[in-house]
C-alpha cells in the first residue's frame, strides 16, 4: 500500500544496523511511529481516505529522514525508522520533530481534509547493545 519495507525486511535491516554499530562504534536509533486518530479517519471518512492518508504519510515520512535511513510500515498505522551513524544521540530527537511536523500538516483526499497526530518512541543503540529485542522494547516503551 505505501511502498515502504515491511516488518520482516525492516528487522533484517535493524540487525545489520546493530552489527554495524558494534563494528564501527557508531550510534543509531530506532523510532517507532504511531498515527494518532487514524481509526477515527477510517470510521468517519472510510478506508479509501485512510489508505490515502497512509500513502501520503509514508511519503512524508520518507522525506523527513535521510535517504539512507530505513523506513517501514509495520501494519495498520504503525511505522518505524532506523537512523544509523548519528553524530549525537540527540539527533534522533531532531528527526522525530521533523516527522511530527510532516504529520501535523493536513491530509487532503478529494473532498476530505483530515488531520492526525503522531506518537514517536525513540531508542538509541550503540556497540554495547546486545539484542534487537532490547531496542524494540525500549522504543515501544518510549512510544507508550
Amino acid at each position: 500500500l505505501t511502498g515502504l519495507a515491511n516488518r520482516a525486511g525492516f528487522e533484517e535491516r535493524l540487525l545489520a544496523a546493530l552489527d554495524q554499530a558494534r563494528v564501527t562504534g557508531s550510534t543509531g536509533a530506532l523510532l517507532l511511529v504511531d498515527l494518532d486518530g487514524f481509526k477515527v479517519v477510517n470510521d468517519t471518512h472510510g478506508h479509501a481516505v485512510g489508505d490515502a492518508l497512509l500513502r501520503t504519510f509514508a511519503q512524508r515520512l520518507a522525506r523527513a529522514v535521510r535517504p539512507y535511513d530505513g523506513v517501514a510500515r509495520f501494519g495498520g498505522d504503525e511505522f518505524a525508522v532506523i537512523l544509523e551513524h548519528l553524530s549525537h544521540p540527540d539527533d534522533a530527537k531532531t528527526v522525530a520533530a521533523n516527522i511530527l511536523s510532516a504529520c501535523n500538516k493536513p491530509f487532503r483526499w478529494r473532498e476530505a481534509m483530515v488531520q492526525v497526530g503522531a506518537s514517536i518512541g525513540i531508542a538509541t543503540f550503540d556497540a554495547r547493545t546486545l539484542a534487537q529485542s532490547v531496542v524494540f522494547e525500549a522504543a515501544d516503551e518510549a512510544l507508550y
